[in-house]
C-alpha cells in the first residue's frame, strides 16, 4: 500500500512539474514577471528585516535610562530661590507635566545638629501651571513608616503657600535637635521669620523641617538642584532645561552630556521599513494576479480533469504545490542576494545589520512569507477552480 501511496504521490509530482514547465515555456515572460516577484518579495523581506533589527538594536543602544538629571552648580557659588523658582516656572508646561519631583537643596547653618548636616531640601512639582507637593515622596514616606505623627504636606497647602510643616523627631512630643530650637511654646515653629503650624513628624536621613517651596524667601541660597521625571529624558525636555538655565544663570551651571537616538535616522528607519514591507505585500499580489491569469488560460485542462474525476480539494492542492513549487528556489535566490548584500555592503553602513540574521531568523521569515503567500493565493486558486465547467470552451 505504501508503494501506492509514492506511486500516486510522484506522479502527481511529474504532473505538477510538468505543468511548471509548460508554463515556463509557453508563458515565458509571465512566468519570469512571477519569478521576479518572490525573489523581489524575499528579498525586501530579509532586507526590511535587517533595517528594523539594526533600527531597535540603535534604539535601545542609545535609549536613556536616565531619569533624574542633575546639573552642577559651581563650587563656591550659589543661586537665590527666587531666580530658580523664576527659571522653573519658565520652563515649557510639557516638561513640568512630565517631572514627577524638581528639587533644591540650601546649606543653612542653622539647620546643623549632630543627627544631621545644615541641609534644607525643598522638593515640589509644577502641573498644569499649579505648584504641588511631591507625591512620591509623600508615598514613600507614608507606606515606608517614615511619617511618625500626623501627616505629610497636601497640594494645597504647597499650592497656596500655607504655613506648615513636617518636623524631624520620633513623635509629636520628641523632635531632633535641629528642629526643637525653632519650637515655640504653643507647638509651632518660626522659620524666616514666619510662624508655621507643625502637622506631622517624620525620621528621615535630613533633619531640617519640610515647608511649602511658596514660603521660602526668594533670597535662600540653592546649592544644590535636580530634576527627576517619570520616563526617560527626551531631547526636548533636556534642550528647554539647559536653554532656559543659560538665560538665567549663564555658565554657573554644568550639565551633563546625554546621548539621545538621533530621530531622523530612526525616522528613516521606520518609513523605509513600512515602504519596504507595503512593496513586498503588492509583489505577493501581483504573484496572485499572474497565477490566476495562467489558471483561466488553462481552464480547459482544469475542466478534462475534473470531468475524469479529479476533486475540487485535489486540484486546489494541486495547483498550491506548483506555486510553492515555483516559490522555493525564487524565495532562496531573494533571500541569497541579500546575503550578498549584507556581507558586501550593508554590514559596513550600519552597525548591527549583520547581526540580525541567523538560520532561526531565514526560517521564520519564511514561515511568514509563506502564511501570506497563503492567505493570498489559496482564495485565488478556489476561486478558479471553483467555477462552472464551460463544455463550449472544451470545444
Amino acid at each position: 500500500m505504501l508503494s501506492s501511496v509514492f506511486f500516486c504521490g510522484s506522479e502527481k509530482m511529474k504532473r505538477v512539474l510538468s505543468n511548471i514547465f509548460s508554463f515556463a515555456k509557453k508563458e515565458r515572460t509571465i512566468f519570469a514577471i512571477i519569478v521576479i516577484c518572490v525573489i523581489s518579495s524575499a528579498f525586501i523581506i530579509n532586507f526590511s528585516y535587517g533595517l528594523y533589527y539594526n533600527y531597535k538594536t540603535q534604539k535601545n543602544e542609545t535609549e536613556l535610562e536616565l531619569k533624574t538629571l542633575n546639573p552642577e552648580i559651581q563650587q563656591g557659588s550659589s543661586i537665590s530661590k527666587g531666580d530658580f523658582q523664576q527659571f522653573a516656572e519658565s520652563l515649557d508646561e510639557k516638561t513640568l507635566n512630565a517631572m514627577i519631583v524638581i528639587y533644591a537643596g540650601a546649606e543653612l547653618p542653622e539647620f546643623e545638629s549632630d543627627e544631621g548636616p545644615g541641609s534644607f531640601p525643598m522638593r515640589f512639582v509644577i502641573h498644569a501651571g499649579k505648584y504641588g507637593i511631591c507625591e512620591q515622596t509623600r508615598k514613600n514616606w507614608e507606606e515606608k513608616g517614615v511619617i511618625t505623627s500626623g501627616r505629610y504636606i497636601n497640594n494645597y497647602e504647597e499650592q497656596c503657600g500655607e504655613l506648615v510643616a513636617v518636623v524631624g523627631g520620633s513623635s509629636a512630643d520628641e523632635w531632633n535637635a535641629a528642629c526643637s530650637k525653632f519650637r515655640n511654646a504653643d507647638g509651632t515653629i518660626t522659620m524666616f521669620g514666619k510662624k508655621y503650624s507643625v502637622v506631622g513628624t517624620y525620621s528621615a536621613g535630613t533633619a531640617a523641617p519640610i515647608v511649602p517651596f511658596l514660603t521660602i524667601p526668594g533670597d535662600v541660597p540653592i546649592t544644590q538642584i535636580g530634576f527627576s521625571f517619570e520616563r526617560n529624558i527626551t531631547r526636548s525636555a533636556y534642550n528647554d532645561i539647559t536653554s532656559k538655565a543659560e538665560e538665567y544663570f549663564g555658565s554657573l551651571l554644568k550639565f551633563p552630556e546625554l546621548k539621545f537616538p538621533d530621530t531622523d535616522t530612526m525616522s528613516i528607519y521606520n518609513n523605509m521599513i513600512w515602504i519596504a514591507l507595503l512593496i513586498s505585500l503588492l509583489s505577493v499580489t501581483n504573484f496572485a494576479m499572474l497565477y490566476r491569469f495562467i489558471l483561466l488560460k488553462r481552464r480547459r485542462g482544469l475542466a478534462i480533469m475534473r470531468i475524469c474525476g479529479c476533486s475540487r480539494k485535489s486540484a486546489i492542492a494541486m495547483y498550491l504545490v506548483e506555486c510553492v513549487v515555483i516559490t522555493l528556489p525564487a524565495y532562496a535566490v531573494g533571500a541569497g542576494l541579500n546575503i550578498l548584500v549584507t556581507n558586501k555592503v550593508m554590514c559596513r553602513v550600519l552597525d548591527f545589520f549583520k547581526q540580525a540574521y541567523s538560520l532561526k531568523t531565514y526560517l521564520w521569515l519564511f514561515a511568514g512569507f509563506i502564511l501570506v503567500f497563503c492567505i493570498i493565493v489559496i482564495p485565488m486558486i478556489s476561486l478558479s477552480v471553483g467555477r462552472k465547467i464551460n463544455y463550449k470552451e472544451m470545444g
